[in-house]
Order: structure tokens, then C-alpha cells, then sequence
């Protein structure tokens, strides 16, 4: 593709594209909302509800989709519902390129990162900033982080021994390690991490009241 000149590749949300930088992926976005509510609704509802600023929304539609002129009817008021909204632009593909509109593997990468704050902080069927998913993404991890630590550091403020408070430390920091790197890196659905988190927070506390 790169040594014929062919820049930019659209496909879906759900493939594993190659690391290649030279490469624009602008994937289209509404996926299984299609399926959900309708191309023509998940369409309207995205458009509608994307308000943030580099963001972009691709929309796609097969042969089949447009069958009659009722479908056509349905396409000209999804443009002029574009066109009819100062922060809605229209473009190409070749268009977003040359506009500075980029989506490179990582942002394509970043946008596929399915942590749990991102299922509630981002509107699905859009393809956002890759900063703002990465930024969700952090957040995400050191939530789960901090969830499983609170325990210890009630244990940890209510030893006197050093030895004991070295021991907790350590085992403090490597609880840190562990649950940052399993959200980080998606080792376990956000459940299951949630679960495993409130585990590490309780079971200090538990020991705390037990010795009290």
C-alpha cells in the first residue's frame, strides 16, 4: 500500500491493523449499533451527540442499505442535519488527510481500548482524540489501583512495627504493580478487576477489626 501511494484504510473497529505510521485508519464507527438501533438512528444519534472537537464519526453504507427511495429520503435528512450544524463538517477520507484530521495506529489502537470508565465516558460509534482515550484509559487503571490498596493503607497506618510496615510496603507496591498493569493491559474484563480490587481493600480491614 505504501510504495503504491495508497495512505488510507477503512474497514472496521475490530480487526488488528499492522503498526505502520505511514498509514491513515479511519474505521467506520457505528458497528453493533447498527444492529442495535437501526443505521439510520445510530447514525442520527451519533452525529448528534458528538460534540467534541477532532472527533470524527464514519458512516457507513452498503448497496443493500439503500433499496428504495425511502432509504434515499433517509440519507438526504442525515445531510442536512450535517448541514444544518455549525460544529458538524463533512468530508472524504482524502479530505480528513489533507485537513490534518489524522488517525494513525495509535489513535485506531486507543479507540478499541474497552476499559470501563471509556464504556461510560465515551460515546460509542466515534472515533475520538487519541489523547482523550488514553487519558480515560489511565484514569480507568489507576482507579482499580486505588481501590485495592485503600486496605492497606489503613493496615499500614495502624502498625507500629517497622518490620511490619516495611513488609506492607512492599507488598503495598507490588498490589500497585499487579492491578495497574491487569487494567492496563485488559489481563482481566473490568469486572472481574473490580472484583479482585474490593477483595484486596476488604480483606486489610477485615483483619483490622478482627485484631481490635
Amino acid at each position: 500500500m505504501t510504495k503504491n501511494g495508497l495512505l488510507i484504510l477503512s474497514a472496521d473497529m475490530f480487526q488488528n491493523v499492522p503498526r505502520e505510521d505511514n498509514i491513515q485508519y479511519y474505521p467506520e464507527t457505528l458497528g453493533h449499533l447498527m444492529k442495535q438501533k437501526g443505521i439510520w438512528n445510530a447514525a442520527k444519534e451519533n452525529i448528534v451527540n458528538c460534540q467534541e472537537k477532532h472527533s470524527i464519526c464514519v458512516i457507513m453504507f452498503h448497496a443493500y442499505d439503500l433499496p428504495d427511495s425511502s432509504a434515499w429520503q433517509q440519507l438526504e435528512n442525515l445531510l442536512d442535519l450535517c448541514k444544518s450544524d455549525d460544529d458538524i463538517e463533512l468530508y472524504t477520507f482524502n479530505s480528513l488527510y489533507s485537513n490534518g484530521e489524522r488517525s494513525s495506529w495509535l489513535r485506531y489502537r486507543a479507540n478499541q481500548l474497552t476499559s470501563g470508565l471509556s464504556k461510560l465516558f465515551l460515546i460509542k460509534g466515534v472515533l475520538h482524540p487519541t489523547w482523550l482515550c488514553l487519558l480515560v484509559h489511565t484514569i480507568n487503571a489507576l482507579i482499580y489501583m486505588l481501590i485495592s490498596i485503600i486496605g492497606l493503607i489503613f493496615l499500614l497506618a495502624r502498625t507500629s512495627s517497622t518490620k511490619s510496615r516495611r513488609s506492607i510496603s512492599v507488598f503495598l507496591l507490588i498490589i500497585c504493580v499487579i492491578m495497574f498493569c491487569s487494567a492496563w493491559f485488559h489481563l482481566l474484563s473490568p469486572l472481574k478487576l473490580l472484583l479482585i480490587a474490593f477483595l484486596f481493600s476488604i480483606i486489610p480491614l477485615l483483619f483490622l477489626i478482627k485484631n481490635h
